[in-house]
């Protein structure tokens, strides 16, 4: 089926359901099958290889749009990159946020609705899709996929390999699709606004204002901070630790230098109490030496006039001159020294 014939059948059965017999719940691959080959609903370039017992892949093709931060600078730039080549590989920058702006079209009819979630190949990898949003009944558009990648790596996509899948669930009956159910008046049925489909990618970025400063993780600033920090405490360690080094080899000089002038005080002081007591001593000497004669007269011995005794020869007497002025006692009186 060519795209116009497919666009032209999906206007046809957006309203009127052309297989009501299917009761509302989550189609499998035959009736996903029917409604995309053969009335032209649910997606664009549909091929039966892509599907799965209740879901559909969609390849990636389209346009990869991101946004790279210079943290120093306080600047970001818009990267836009084609997907057009199988086998092109891409590379989303590590803790990045980016979005794919698929190829394919949705054509959702008005009773039926899609979700979609990230290739598993992918989630276990570690790249996360935003969420697995809900498509409302009545989307005719290309997607705009949100992708995260929360680790500390560069992710590189192929072209052309599967990226999200797809599962469509129809919603319950309507008299307005010619599903055989009584007719509610008033009917409170909200059909999808038709001026959000055909949408390009800035539309998209522009209804949510993320032209005017882009969009970024704020992983990466955090860790561009941190490393700043890391950067920052490393460079006061080494200065710290610089001047550490000045401060301890000044310290050992002053010390060195007290130690000097305490040693030279202490021997100064040592020579001067040394002369000191050498003087001292010297002066006591030569007193010592002023008052006593140089030689000692020789002991006078008392001169003997007279025999000594024999008995006692040790002992020597002075005789005593006669005073004729004094009286002496009678020649009786005298003991007789001999005896």
């Amino acid at each position: 089926m060519s795209a116009s014939s497919a666009e032209t059948d999906w206007e046809q059965w957006c309203g009127k359901d052309p297989l009501p017999d299917i009761e509302p719940s989550l189609l499998h691959s035959h009736h996903i099958h029917q409604y995309a080959q053969d009335y032209g609903c649910l997606v664009s370039n549909y091929q039966e290889d892509n599907l799965k017992p209740a879901s559909y892949e969609i390849k990636l093709y389209g346009e990869l749009h991101y946004w790279v931060e210079d943290y120093r600078k306080r600047t970001r730039t818009r990267v836009t990159e084609a997907l057009n080549d199988k086998g092109q590989l891409v590379k989303l920058p590590k803790t990045s946020i980016a979005f794919v702006y698929l190829r394919d079209e949705f054509r959702l009819p008005d009773y039926i609705a899609a979700r979609f979630n990230l290739h598993i190949r992918h989630v276990h990898q570690g790249l996360l899709l935003g969420t697995g949003p809900l498509v409302d009944p009545g989307f005719n558009n290309r997607l705009l996929v949100p992708l995260h990648n929360l680790t500390s790596n560069d992710y590189t996509l192929q072209v052309g390999d599967g990226f999200i899948w797809v599962e469509f669930t129809k919603v319950s009956r309507h008299s307005r699709w010619g599903h055989k159910v009584p007719t509610v008046s008033p009917d409170h049925f909200k059909k999808f606004d038709d001026r959000k489909n055909k949408r390009a990618a800035d539309d998209y970025f522009k209804n949510s204002r993320v032209l005017d400063n882009g969009i970024v993780s704020s992983i990466g600033s955090v860790l561009d901070e941190s490393r700043q920090a890391t950067l920052n405490a490393e460079r006061s360690v080494e200065t710290l630790r610089n001047w550490g080094i000045a401060v301890a080899i000044g310290l050992l000089i002053a010390v060195a230098s007290m130690t000097i002038s305490v040693l030279s005080l202490v021997n100064s002081v040592n020579q001067n109490v040394e002369s000191t007591i050498g003087n001292c001593c010297y002066d006591t000497e030569n007193s010592s030496r002023t008052d006593s004669p140089s030689t000692h007269a020789p002991p006078v011995q008392a001169e003997t006039k007279g025999p000594v005794s024999e008995e006692s020869p040790d002992v020597s007497v002075d005789r005593v001159e006669e005073d004729p002025d004094v009286d002496m006692p009678p020649p009786d009186d005298v003991e007789d020294l001999t005896e």
